[in-house]
């Protein structure tokens, strides 16, 4: 299994955001926390937390 097929999804936050709020959960409890795809281009200013499917 390659890396690209192992990747099914990853986690979006804005670093500012991520700084305001302190963390992970905080983020996910306000709603600022978004799932994308594998065609996902990371921006500029994005925290990613990556999920495997191994």
């Amino acid at each position: 299994m390659t890396l690209n097929e192992a990747l099914s999804e990853h986690e979006i936050v804005s670093y500012n955001d991520l700084m305001w709020y302190g963390s992970y959960a905080n983020v996910r409890e306000k709603g600022l926390l978004r799932v994308e795809g594998k065609d996902y281009i990371i921006q500029d200013g994005d925290v990613a937390y990556f999920r495997f499917n191994v």
